[in-house]
C-alpha cells in the first residue's frame, strides 16, 4: 500500500503545481522623459509592502523577453506612504516597474480577480501629462500581453 501512496501523493502534487501561473502587472514609461508614479493600495490589515511586494524594475526593452531581468528597488529608490497607503517611484525613460502579481489570473471579466487586484488607484505624472486611474478602471487599463503578462503603458 505505502508503495503506491508515495507515488500517487508525487504525481498528485505535479499536477497541482504544473496548473499554476503568475501574471505580472506592470507599468512602462515609453517616454524620453521620467515620469512620477503613485498607485493606491485597497485597505487591508497587512502592510503596503506585504500587500504589494516590493517594488521592481527592469528595462522596457527586456519586459517582453524571457530574459527579464528584474530588480528589488533600494528604499531610497522608492517611498511609502503607509498611512495613505501608497508607493510612490520614478520611473526613468523606457523603464518598466512591476507594481502587482497575481496568481492564476483569468483575465479582467473574472470577478474573483478583481478582489485580489490590490491596486485601487494609479497616478502617473510626465511630460504627456497625468493619468489617473481610479476604481476598477486601474485594473481593465492594464493590457493583455500573455497570461503572464499585462502592462500599462504611459507614452
Amino acid at each position: 500500500m505505502k508503495r503506491v501512496i508515495v507515488p500517487l501523493t508525487f504525481i498528485l502534487a505535479l499536477l497541482l503545481t504544473a496548473c499554476s501561473y503568475t501574471t505580472n502587472f506592470v507599468i512602462l514609461n515609453a517616454t524620453d522623459q521620467a515620469v512620477e508614479l503613485r498607485y493606491k493600495l485597497k485597505a487591508s490589515e497587512r502592510d503596503v509592502i506585504q500587500v504589494a511586494g516590493e517594488p521592481r524594475k527592469t528595462a522596457g526593452e527586456k519586459l517582453r523577453n524571457s530574459d527579464r531581468e528584474w530588480r528589488l528597488l533600494a528604499p531610497g529608490e522608492y517611498s511609502v506612504d503607509r498611512e495613505a497607503r501608497t508607493v510612490s517611484i520614478r520611473l526613468m525613460p523606457h523603464e518598466a516597474v512591476l507594481v502587482r502579481q497575481l496568481t492564476n489570473y483569468g483575465g479582467h471579466d473574472d470577478t474573483s480577480d478583481a478582489e485580489g487586484f490590490a491596486v485601487e488607484e494609479i497616478r502617473l505624472n510626465g511630460a504627456s501629462g497625468e493619468v489617473i486611474l481610479q476604481g476598477d478602471q486601474a485594473r481593465r487599463s492594464f493590457l493583455k500581453e500573455s497570461d503572464n503578462l499585462y502592462t500599462l503603458t504611459y507614452r
